[in-house]
């Protein structure tokens, strides 16, 4: 999820810098990342607005992630012996939630963990109406407005719980949606759980 390693406070002043704030860069934090876009080499047509084909811009130098397959992620399940019943994270750049969906709906029967939360971008999705349920999840969406394309998702495991947070959403619907679920928990605290473009 693109906010976790914020904490409250820092969530709070990202969520008001991009709704009410004009936009601002802070170039000592931007020089510390292990990417930044803005003094990339690599992609020199990069913009925060632009809707550009993610294949194209993806960056397999950072060595940020591993990629598996079902049985592969199985194993590792089995290998280090993961506590299923912990909370449990996804993301999934989807490129139209429609189309997908049964393939998307495949690998999760594959998988030997059902995941607690699964972030979903680029779900193309026209309004608000949708027909992408997958049992024992709860799902929510935001649709980008003025534009083909673009649009977040979220699916919550059924026993979870949660407010639709529109208040903490990222305003600038021409450079991306986003989506913000409280999930209620009512022995420990609330979870904000975040899902933008990926």
């Amino acid at each position: 999820m693109p906010f976790f390693h914020l904490d409250n406070e820092g969530f709070r002043l990202a969520i008001f810098d991009q709704s009410i704030a004009r936009i601002n860069f802070d170039y000592d934090r931007l020089s510390s990342l292990k990417f930044n876009p803005l003094l990339s080499e690599r992609e020199y047509n990069f913009s925060l607005c632009n809707d550009s084909d993610p294949d194209a811009n993806f960056l397999s130098d950072l060595g940020m992630c591993d990629y598996y397959v079902e049985d592969q992620f199985n194993d590792i399940l089995k290998r280090k012996k993961i506590v299923k019943d912990r909370l449990s994270f996804m993301q999934v750049n989807i490129r139209s939630l429609q189309c997908n969906l049964d393939s998307l709906t495949n690998m999760l029967l594959h998988l030997d963990l059902k995941f607690s939360f699964i972030g979903i971008s680029e779900t193309w999705l026209k309004d608000i109406s949708h027909t992408c349920d997958i049992p024992g999840y709860k799902f929510i969406h935001n649709h980008r407005i003025d534009a083909d394309g673009g649009g977040v998702g979220l699916y919550l495991a059924e026993n979870f719980e949660f407010k639709n947070r529109p208040n903490l959403v990222f305003q600038n619907s021409q450079c991306a949606e986003s989506l913000v679920a409280e999930v209620i928990r009512p022995k420990q605290k609330n979870l904000t759980i975040s899902v933008s473009p990926a």
